[in-house]
């Protein structure tokens, strides 16, 4: 019973990083970001994880690519 609640945190688990490695890639190619560096950027999408990935997502992409 106990290895229940582990199995259905792995397609979470599976998103988180996904999601975070889409923006780690995302940045790598693109050298231009709004709002903050790029090292800024990579740093809180690493550190405040899901958040991070967002906030990057909505506000520090280049609107017109």
């Amino acid at each position: 019973m106990s290895s229940i609640p582990w199995a259905a945190l792995i397609p979470a688990i599976v998103l988180y990083l996904a999601l975070v490695i889409y923006c780690l890639v995302d940045l790598a190619r693109h050298p231009h970001t709004r709002l903050l560096p790029r090292w800024a950027w990579v740093v809180i999408c690493v550190v405040i994880s899901t958040l991070g990935a967002i906030a990057y997502l909505v506000a520090g992409r280049e609107q017109n690519r």
